[in-house]
């Protein structure tokens, strides 16, 4: 994928993100939270239009059986013992997509039976059912990587790295116009007192520089997996020395923003209203660089090591 189709699928990934989460925050009644979506729309869609008359509801029917469907077929489809888990995964899927649906039509048959609260209160609901779906279909996603990791070649192997490089550039770049987004509707909404406002858009800024220094790094990343993908892999100690500038700078850009984030918490303590009193330090973010660090350093004492060999033959 090229530079500037990344950049569009990366511009793309956030104005969806953006939207969705701007919606959220705007019309709760439609799209309580991110993770409901597309559950949450599609069900109050499908049960006006079932209300239609039988040509509507006939319509909704279709609807329902085409949502469980889909994963179904998809799994019926495969082949191979080596596809079974996946194949159990979509299944799995497919049931609880119809379970999901059925309760968010339904609410009443997953009331609480201890304390009696009205079935309209359960607005939780579609969350719930969301959260289970989306965690069988990473379940699909990370069993079927697992299986094509195993089998490729380095071609095969470097290929899906920059698929997933791709992938996490998208993410991150959804993740940043969420962000954006979410705090800047906090602050419209309004925040008890301004220095509560100011630690709020600090952590909000904080987020956002670490998300950008993230994609420089994936960036670099990239850069240097072109190279590496050649034959010839000249330029590949080069690419990689930046590589690791890069992941040494981001690295000190991380952890400097969150101590300062802290510092400035400890500076405005006597005036917020909420304080919590949590590590905010980015740990994922901080082991994805070093990887990525730690592999430029062995390609670039790899290459070394095959230059001194060619020069003692």
């Amino acid at each position: 994928m090229k530079r500037k189709k990344l950049v569009l699928l990366m511009i793309a990934s956030a104005l969806l993100i953006g939207a969705l989460t701007l919606l959220s925050n705007l019309r709760p009644n439609i799209l309580s939270s991110l993770l409901a979506f597309p559950l949450e729309p599609i069900v109050p869609v499908l049960k006006r239009i079932a209300k239609a008359g039988p040509a509507g509801n006939g319509l909704a029917v279709a609807g329902i059986a085409a949502l469980v469907l889909i994963p179904a077929v998809i799994a019926l489809c495969m082949r191979g013992n080596e596809k079974i888990p996946e194949a159990v995964s979509l299944l799995a899927l497919a049931c609880m997509i119809l379970v999901a649906v059925y309760g968010t039509w339904n609410p009443a048959v997953f009331q609480n039976r201890i304390v009696k609260v009205p079935a309209e209160d359960f607005n939780y609901l579609p969350m719930i059912f969301s959260l289970a779906s989306w965690a069988l279909f990473i379940l699909f996603i990370v069993l079927r990587l697992i299986r094509l990791f195993r089998a490729g070649h380095r071609e095969q192997l470097l290929r899906y790295l920059r698929l997933l490089l791709h992938i996490l550039c998208a993410v991150i770049a959804a993740g940043i116009a969420s962000t954006l987004i979410s705090g800047v509707m906090t602050l419209v909404k309004g925040l008890p007192t301004t220095e509560d406002a100011a630690l709020h858009a600090a952590k909000v800024i904080a987020s956002l520089v670490i998300s950008l220094l993230e994609i420089i790094v994936c960036f670099r990343m990239l850069d240097m997996l072109d190279i590496a993908a050649t034959d010839e892999q000249e330029g590949l100690q080069e690419a990689a020395s930046r590589l690791s500038r890069v992941c040494c700078a981001a690295l000190s850009g991380i952890a400097l923003s969150a101590a300062l984030l802290h510092i400035f918490q400890i500076i405005l303590l006597p005036s917020l209203t909420d304080v919590k009193s949590v590590l905010d330090i980015p740990l994922l973010q901080i082991v994805f660089v070093l990887v990525i660090l730690l592999l430029s350093r062995l390609l670039i004492e790899n290459k070394q090591l095959k230059d001194d060999n060619s020069m003692f033959i």
